[in-house]
């Protein structure tokens, strides 16, 4: 037990939740791109520059948040 490698070995094999640190990055790594499907989807559909895409769609959640509250 008192060997480096194997402690470094046996730290890298260990999970949170059962779930290895490969799979963690890979779901964060989803949850930053899952949003931009709409922003590229709206930029390929529409003449507006990304920029404006964004505008838009912050622009049509934010009309939604509001409406939802009154």
């Amino acid at each position: 037990t008192d060997n480096p490698s194997y402690l470094d070995q046996l730290s890298k094999n260990l999970t949170r939740s059962g779930l290895t640190s490969v799979m963690l990055n890979f779901l964060r790594l989803c949850e930053i791109l899952e949003p931009m499907q709409e922003l590229m989807s709206r930029h390929k559909t529409t003449t507006f520059s990304p920029r404006d895409c964004m505008k838009t769609i912050l622009h049509q959640r934010w009309s939604k948040t509001c409406s939802g509250k009154y």
